[in-house]
């Protein structure tokens, strides 16, 4: 872009006037300002997300246990529903082993199923 301005340009002084030069250059200040623009934004753009790795296959003296409620509770909603992978950055293997240990511990009752047992007890 910048080499087709410049050859433009060349053309140009060999035949243009002073005026005609003066604004030749002022199009030319504005379409490289408005290329830098663009790059800038594409820069802002290209922000990648890094993916999140797994808890557990990091720091592998972390275990999945139902007993630990206090790790369960991490991967469980407010509203007592389980997170998915995608917002907890757990590996398959270890999401299933999670699922299987928060069933357990609502069949213990350790945790809740749901949140509906507080609404009834406020109202």
């Amino acid at each position: 872009m910048l080499t087709l301005c410049l050859a433009l340009h060349g053309a140009v002084w060999s035949q243009a006037s002073t005026r005609h030069l003066r604004d030749f250059t002022e199009v030319l200040e504005v379409i490289l300002a408005d290329y830098q623009e663009l790059e800038d934004r594409e820069q802002r753009r290209s922000y990648v997300r890094r993916r999140r790795e797994c808890a557990f296959c990091t720091d592998r003296s972390k275990v999945i246990d139902y007993k630990d409620t206090e790790l369960l509770q991490r991967y469980v909603t407010d509203h007592a529903r389980m997170r998915p992978r995608r917002t907890t950055g757990t590996c398959a293997k270890h999401q299933r082993a999670l699922a299987k240990a928060i069933k357990r511990a609502r069949h213990l009752a350790l945790l809740p199923y749901s949140t509906r047992h507080v609404q009834f007890q406020r109202g």
